[in-house]
């Protein structure tokens, strides 16, 4: 069981001494993974403890830092929409649980990995509490400078590579557009501040270049009778 009350960075060094994680760095490393690898949790991971360190309240730090290392365990570009979501809140119940328990942090933890189906805070906040400042981390790379935003752009590309060009380009630019339209793409004062108008400006260069006419790109004709791919597209 672990103790209560622990801090993030606390709740990060408690998973990695019990290897309850072990299993995690072979799956965010399979091969069909461009941007969710073991990369993306870590950065995280130093989002998280930065905002601990500058003084974000965070109430469950185990759960926090579970979050952070389960969130994209289970990741399949061709699963229905928010079923890799659903298995990896499974995959955290059964691995982060063997160490916490019954505890609150499990409940919590999983709670904040289904609000990433659709980036939207759970309907009742006692259940996840830090899931507001877990979510716009998990979107920081939204508000990237814009050679790093590029990147993970092209990465997302890579991930649905099976979808042919036009199908990518459409239901990409659908995704983005939507996040374009929120009042706020970033919950906390803390995420606003950082990433929110850089997100935007990102989000709207990347739109016009999806709606503009286009040559088929060779990523597209990979598989070109595959259209199946989960709608998040992030």
């Amino acid at each position: 069981m672990l103790p209560i009350n622990l801090t993030a960075a606390e709740g990060f060094k408690s998973i990695e001494a019990s290897g309850a994680h072990t299993s995690l760095g072979s799956r965010y490393n399979e091969p069909w993974r461009s941007y969710h690898t073991w990369r993306h949790p870590m950065k995280m991971k130093a989002l998280l403890l930065q905002a601990e360190a500058e003084g974000v309240p965070i109430v469950d730090g185990a759960a926090a830092a579970a979050f952070v290392l389960w969130h994209d365990a289970v990741y399949d570009p061709q699963a229905a929409h928010g079923r890799n979501e659903e298995l990896s809140q499974q995959l955290c119940q059964l691995e982060f649980g063997a160490l916490a328990g019954k505890s609150l942090s499990v409940t919590r933890a999983c709670e904040a990995i289904l609000a990433t189906i659709g980036h939207e805070l759970p309907s009742d906040h006692s259940r996840s509490p830090d899931a507001a400042l877990l979510l716009d981390i998990d979107l920081s790379i939204l508000g990237a400078p814009d050679a790093e935003f590029k990147g993970y752009d092209q990465a997302i590309r890579q991930e649905y590579r099976h979808v042919p060009e036009e199908v990518y380009r459409e239901k990409r630019a659908a995704v983005l557009e939507a996040f374009l339209r929120r009042h706020r793409l970033f919950l906390t004062e803390w995420g606003y501040g950082r990433w929110e108008a850089p997100a935007r400006a990102n989000l709207a260069h990347a739109i016009a270049e999806l709606r503009q006419p286009h040559s088929t790109n060779e990523l597209g004709d990979l598989n070109p009778t595959s259209k199946r791919g989960n709608e998040n597209m992030m």
